[in-house]
Formats: structure tokens, C-alpha cells, sequence
């Protein structure tokens, strides 16, 4: 529970250096994560591995994707629940937020390719002919279209990008004037840009991977992609306030008490994560039904590292060991402590994504040989990876040119600065 305390702290002016300090990283980021992108591109194609090399984008684009996706439903939250404590921390989700444009822009070779592929590489169902002849898929012909599919992730990400620019250049406005009238505006656009978020958001999580393996469904499964995308940014914000306190920055505005509610944020989202998986699991379980069962047939049959069930192992490592190793009020309250944990989570992250993607390829990696014709283990994997983060990387640091890193004239600034927790 929080309470304001009857002291005032005031903010300090020292975050708008963070423009000049992180923006000149922006542009050798970008790059640099392009060539790594092309050099993955080329690896695949002269292996004959295209097939591998669209899963790897695709597994890595939608782990980068839920960091940008995280910071919107941050940025909306806080407006919609007048989150005053969240103030002081709010303008590092607009910054993750803003970079949907880049987000838009690594979807359009999935796009492109989605539109010219008719050999199932990616998706099964854009084998046109292949579909046609399966009763089940046939039904769902008229959705599961290349042009319809395209079409709905141009809707989608005019949704957030509409989300995003209202709420960062609002917010911008409210530092230049201290308007109480456009928060306010905000509040209201809150509403109902929640809304658009949470429908759309589901619509891209069946699109996007459920879709993979057409014949599997989970009315739960957008829930699944929501719940660990707000958590992989809660971590990736641990992290980047571990970052900027180490240089000096939001020492004062971004106080122990932030730290600790994103902490138990953080805490709460690991423990729903877990709650969703398991009860889309039980369901699934129990009916016992072959079309869904096979899902989780083929995240046990495949597995790397000799792993008998990915299933399990994602439980141990995605619920369990986060939930002994921070329920402690006293490792929340450990900066250092929670970066740890805050780089576990997003490595977990990346591995829910893993499991999602990557088993509908149907890979099984030898790391004896290389089978001829396939890329080497893992490395298309690492390689997109590495790419889509220094891209990410490169448009938060874009993002963070002529901003400061605090509200600085929001009213609420004042609450968020002297609020204790107990």
C-alpha cells in the first residue's frame, strides 16, 4: 500500500542528458542490427534453410514486438487508472512505446513474404492448394488468406501506432505547458484506446502464432501473449533504470518505491503468465482432444538440448524459479538483486517465445553434425535475435533525442516523488 509521505523531493534537471548521451548510439544500433539481419537472410537462403531463417525472424519479432507492445499498455494504463506513482517512470514507456514505427517496419518482410509464399514455409495455410484439400482448413480458407492477413496487421498497427503518437506527443505537450486539461484528454483517450488495444492484441497473437499450426486453437491465447509481453517489459524497464541510475540519471526522480512496484508488477505478471498456461494446459489435458493435444505433442518431441518435455520446462523456468528466487520484499527492494532477475525474465522470454514458434518448424538439432542443407544450430536463431535487439536498442535511444526522461511539469510528479510503500 502507498501512502504520500510529508516531505517533498523535488526532480533534478539531469534527465535531458540522456539525449545527447544515448541518441548518437541510435543510428550504428540500427545499422548493425540490419547487417545482422541480412547476414541471417543470406546464411538461410545459401543453405537452403529459407524455411528456418522466416521462423527465426518471425520467433524474434514478436519477442521484440512484446517489449514495444508492453510499454503501450503501460503508457494507456497509467492515463486510464490515474497511476500517480507510475508518473516519474511513465515517460520510459512512452520512449519503448514511440518505437513502434521501427516495429512496423521489421513486420514488412514477414508481410512481403507471407504474400508471395504459396509453399507453406511460414505459414501452412498459405499453401493455397494444400489448404483447400484438408476439410478443417478449408473452412477457415476465407480468414486465413495472405491478402485478409496483411490487411488486418496493417489495422493493427495503425491502432497502436495511433495509441502511441497520442499519448507520447500529449505527454510532450503537458512538459511545454503543465496543461491539467490535456492529461485529462489523455484520461479520456485511455478509454477507449484500451479497448482498440486489447481486441487487436488478440487478433495479432492468433494471426501472427497461433495461426502456425492452423488446426490448434486457444480462445486464451491472446491473454498468453499479453501476459508476458507486459512482464518482459517491466523487466526490460528494471533494466533501463538499473542503466540510467549507474550514469547518474532519475536518482531522485525514480525512487526505491517505483523500483519496488514494478518489482511486485513484475511479480504479479510472472504469477498470471503462469496461471493462463496452466489452465489453457488443464483444458487442453483434460478434453483430450487429438487436433489439441498435438500442440503439446510436438513441444515434447522436439526439443533441443536432449529435453524431454519444452512444456515442462517452461513451467519450471518461467513460473517456478522466478516465483522462489523474488516473492522476498527484501529482494525487491535490492536494485541490484532485481536487474538480475530482470535479465533471467527476459531470457525466459525469449525461450516462451521459443517453445511458440520454432517446434512448428519441426526442428531437431544434432549438434554432432550438420545435416546437409540446414544452417547451423542455432545460429540463424541468435543471429535475428542479436539483430532485432540492437534495432530495438537503436529506437529507444532515437527516442530518447530532445525528451526528458521524467514528466516534468505533470501535477501528479509531486505524489510519485514522496509516496511510501508499506
Amino acid at each position: 500500500m502507498a501512502t504520500a509521505a510529508t516531505t517533498q523531493t523535488d526532480a533534478v534537471p539531469e534527465e535531458l542528458s540522456a539525449g545527447t548521451t544515448f541518441s548518437p548510439l541510435a543510428g550504428p544500433a540500427l545499422i548493425a542490427g540490419a547487417v545482422l539481419l541480412i547476414i541471417a537472410a543470406a546464411i538461410g537462403v545459401s543453405t537452403g534453410s529459407a524455411a528456418h531463417f522466416w521462423h527465426a525472424y518471425l520467433l524474434n519479432f514478436v519477442y521484440v514486438a512484446s517489449f514495444v507492445i508492453g510499454g503501450l499498455f503501460f503508457t494507456l494504463a497509467c492515463h486510464l487508472f490515474g497511476a500517480y506513482w507510475a508518473t516519474s517512470i511513465r515517460r520510459l514507456a512512452e520512449i519503448v512505446a514511440s518505437a513502434m514505427p521501427v516495429i512496423i517496419l521489421l513486420f514488412v518482410p514477414i508481410a512481403v513474404f507471407v504474400m508471395n509464399d504459396d509453399t507453406g514455409a511460414l505459414y501452412p495455410w498459405s499453401d493455397r492448394a494444400a489448404t483447400a484439400d484438408d476439410p478443417v482448413l478449408a473452412a477457415k480458407m476465407d480468414y486465413l488468406a495472405p491478402n485478409w492477413f496483411v490487411i488486418r496487421a496493417a489495422i493493427i498497427f495503425s491502432i497502436w501506432w495511433f495509441a502511441s503518437r497520442i499519448m507520447v506527443k500529449g505527454s510532450l505537450k503537458v512538459d511545454k505547458t503543465g496543461s491539467v486539461a490535456t492529461l485529462r484528454g489523455l484520461a479520456r483517450w485511455s478509454g477507449p484506446l484500451m479497448a482498440l488495444f486489447a481486441l487487436s492484441l488478440n487478433v495479432a497473437a492468433f494471426d501472427w502464432m497461433m495461426s502456425l499450426d492452423p488446426i490448434w486453437f486457444s480462445t486464451m491465447f491472446g491473454v498468453y501473449y499479453w501476459a508476458g509481453s507486459v512482464m518482459g517489459f517491466l523487466a526490460l524497464l528494471t533494466l533501463m533504470i538499473h542503466l540510467l541510475q549507474s550514469r547518474g540519471m532519475v536518482t531522485q526522480s525514480v525512487r526505491i518505491e517505483q523500483r519496488h512496484d514494478i518489482a511486485k508488477l513484475m511479480f504479479a505478471m510472472v504469477i498470471f503468465w503462469g496461471y493462463v498456461t496452466f489452465s489453457q494446459f488443464m483444458l487442453i489435458w483434460y478434453a483430450n482432444v487429438p487436433e489439441e493435444t498435438k500442440w503439446y505433442a510436438d513441444r515434447g518431441a522436439n526439443s533441443p538440448f536432449g529435453i524431454s518435455s519444452m512444456t515442462g520446462w517452461l513451467f519450471i523456468t518461467h513460473l517456478l524459479i522466478p516465483f522462489l528466487g523474488f516473492m522476498s520484499k527484501r529482494i525487491r527492494r535490492t536494485p541490484g538483486l532485481m536487474a538480475a532477475w530482470a535479465a533471467y525474465l527476459l531470457a525466459v522470454h525469449w525461450y516462451d517465445h521459443y517453445y511458440i514458434v520454432m517446434p512448428t518448424l519441426n526442428v531437431t538439432y544434432d549438434f554432432t553434425e550438420n545435416t546437409p542443407g540446414s544452417a547451423p544450430p542455432f545460429v540463424l536463431e541468435a543471429l535475428c535475435l542479436g539483430g532485432m535487439l540492437l534495432v530495438l536498442i537503436g529506437a529507444i535511444a532515437r527516442g530518447t533525442s530532445r525528451k526528458w526522461l521524467v514528466p516534468i511539469k505533470d501535477p501528479r510528479m509531486r505524489e510519485a516523488l514522496t509516496y511510501v510503500n508499506h
